[in-house]
């Protein structure tokens, strides 16, 4: 009987022996940065304030696990894969030349993306919810001036005045400063739009594309117009507004 026992316990001490081995690595692989980079970010370093959104890669093929978007230097997402402390982001459809690597810090919920020469760097607080979504005041102008230029597309975004005045005006340039540099809404739309400048006694010939720059605080219109000139809007991070989800479109 004592023979009996000794066989079955050799088994189950092997297994323990394998459960002790395999699992503790496989627990000890998540790192916080993981699953808490996932989301949106910006650039709290910049008067750019470029924003920088990771997504997981549920297919996770050839060692991709996230896909990223960072205006700074792309407009494309771009792959990232995952090892141990560092998410790193590589070329567009090449896994052999990084751009940037990113790492994470816990105690103060801020990304730190590093050029792999270590030639520049930049600090990223998260973005919340609420401020990755359109505001309703905002989307109920976009509305009005949707229905006022016959649109068929349009986006929004939150930028400077400065990025935004460039974005819409061809040719526009200053120096950032804390004027230029305030936060500001933009709504941009293709459709049938009222060109910028008329000339005295011409009859408007509707244009492309139309704008809006507005203060996030008084929601009233900094700027507006139209042109046939398509948006310079490198460095923006754009949203879609879906118009046939507005009230009364």
């Amino acid at each position: 009987m004592l023979r009996k026992v000794l066989l079955v316990g050799i088994p189950l001490v092997a297994f323990a022996l394998v459960v002790a081995i395999v699992l503790p690595p496989r627990l000890a692989h998540g790192s916080p940065i993981e699953t808490k980079a996932v989301g949106v970010w910006q650039e709290t370093d910049s008067p750019e304030a470029y924003t920088l959104s990771i997504a997981s890669d549920p297919g996770r093929a050839y060692g991709v696990w996230y896909t990223v978007t960072y205006p700074r230097s792309f407009k494309v997402p771009f792959p990232a894969s995952l090892k141990d402390d560092t998410i790193t982001i590589w070329g567009e459809n090449t896994m052999s030349a990084p751009v940037w690597r990113v790492t994470y810090d816990e105690a103060t919920d801020a990304l730190t993306v590093t050029r792999p020469n270590g030639s520049e760097t930049h600090t990223l607080e998260r973005v919340s919810d609420q401020d990755a979504q359109a505001p309703k005041w905002l989307l109920r102008q976009a509305r009005f001036m949707a229905r006022q230029g016959k649109a068929t597309q349009a986006w929004w975004t939150k930028s400077t005045l400065e990025l935004a005045l460039r974005a819409v005006e061809p040719g526009h340039w200053q120096k950032n400063s804390a004027k230029n540099s305030r936060p500001t809404y933009l709504l941009i739309m293709q459709g049938a739009f009222t060109p910028r400048s008329i000339r005295p006694g011409a009859t408007p010939v509707p244009v492309a594309w139309g704008f809006e720059v507005i203060d996030p605080t008084t929601h009233l219109v900094d700027e507006s117009g139209g042109t046939n000139s398509s948006p310079n809007t490198r460095g923006l991070d754009l949203q879609q507004i879906d118009l046939m989800s507005l009230p009364g479109m």
